[in-house]
Formats: C-alpha cells, structure tokens, sequence
C-alpha cells in the first residue's frame, strides 16, 4: 500500500515537472491562458499586398476588332487645281485607305497597389482596387492590308495612318464597354483569389 503510495507521488512530480517544462518553452499554453480571452490577431498586410503584387497586371478581358483607317492629301498641282474653277473630277488628292486587325486587352494593373490599400482583420479583407485600363493594344505590321492606295506615300505617312487605326481600334473597344467589363471580372478574378487565400470575408472597393 505505501509502496503504491510512493509510485503515485512520483508519477505526479514527473508529470507537473514535464508540464511546467513544455510551459517553459511555450509548446503548451498555461492554464490562465487557456481561459483568458484571445488577442485580436492582425496579419501582415504588406505581405498580402506583396502577393497580390506578383500578380502583375491583371489582364481580364480582351477585344478584337478590324477597322479602317484613311489619309488624303492634296499635291502642289492639286492645291491651283482647286482653286481654279475646273469642272468636278479635276483635282484627284493622294488617298490612302488601310484595313487593321487588332487586340485591346484591359484589366487591372495591381502594381499600383498600396498597403494602406488594402485593411487585414482576422479572417477578413478590405481592399481598394485601381479602376481597370487598357493594358496593351496589340497591332503588327502583318495585320495591316491595303484597300486603296493612290499617290505616293512616305513610310512616315503610313504610319501615321496606322496610328490613327489604332486609335479607332481603342475607342471602338471603349464604346463597347470594354473597361467596365474588366474592372467586374477583375474584381470578380480579386475575390476568388482571395477567398482561396484563406479570408472568409472579401470587401472590393475603388
């Protein structure tokens, strides 16, 4: 019976002895702490915000379109010819008529990012999301055709010709609502990202 006794004496100082040294080196918690409240754990959000940022440019919808682009000029002989009074079909201008085929593709450009953008709380993520803009408009030489080529021209006069498809291409896209369709499926693109990063609660604004 004594001996029993002095078994459980031993096994008692061992095991307050094995908690007070996992204590020591914080591999349990003490038992205040488990019935004391919980600080409010904050993460690192230039960390998040890093993350997000290797996420470049958020390319989310793209537009492909052909337009036509033109250029007439007048030449010296042109230029007395008009202000003669010949009859209608005397004066011939230069005319150059180009056919373009092109992509404007747009989405969010992430790197513009800040932390004071973005607020961690918990398991809970507020973010101020740039507003969506055109991030490349692609057009190769090889997309261009001629419809209609008269008269001489320079290769600077080309292309200028082809910048001003260009800028058709961009503002056809933009008609057609080509931004505001980005931004939704950028902010859609956003909250799926993060939700799978682990936040329960996602909260886009611009």
């Amino acid at each position: 019976m004594f001996r029993s006794a002095k078994h459980i004496i031993i096994l008692a100082a061992a095991l307050l002895l094995a908690i007070f040294i996992l204590r020591k080196t914080n591999i349990i918690p003490s038992f205040s702490d488990i019935f004391s409240a919980k600080p409010i754990r904050m993460d690192e959000t230039p960390m998040v915000v890093q993350n997000i940022h290797e996420l470049a440019q958020l390319a989310t919808i793209s537009a492909q379109d052909e337009v036509v682009a033109d250029s007439i000029k007048l030449g010296t002989t042109d230029v007395i010819a008009h202000l003669l009074p010949l009859p209608n079909g005397m004066v011939n201008p230069d005319r150059l008529v180009l056919v373009g085929k092109g992509t404007v593709v747009a989405g969010i450009d992430l790197k513009s990012l800040k932390d004071e953008d973005m607020h961690v709380f918990g398991d809970s993520v507020s973010i101020r999301l740039p507003r969506a803009s055109i991030l490349e408009v692609i057009m190769n030489p090889s997309d261009f055709s001629t419809f209609s080529e008269e008269g001489n021209w320079t290769p600077e006069a080309v292309t200028q010709v082809k910048m001003k498809a260009r800028d058709i291409l961009v503002r056809r896209a933009l008609a057609h609502g080509l931004l505001e369709k980005a931004q939704a499926r950028g902010e859609l693109l956003m909250k799926n990202f993060l939700q799978a990063a682990g936040f329960a609660k996602v909260t886009l604004h611009n």
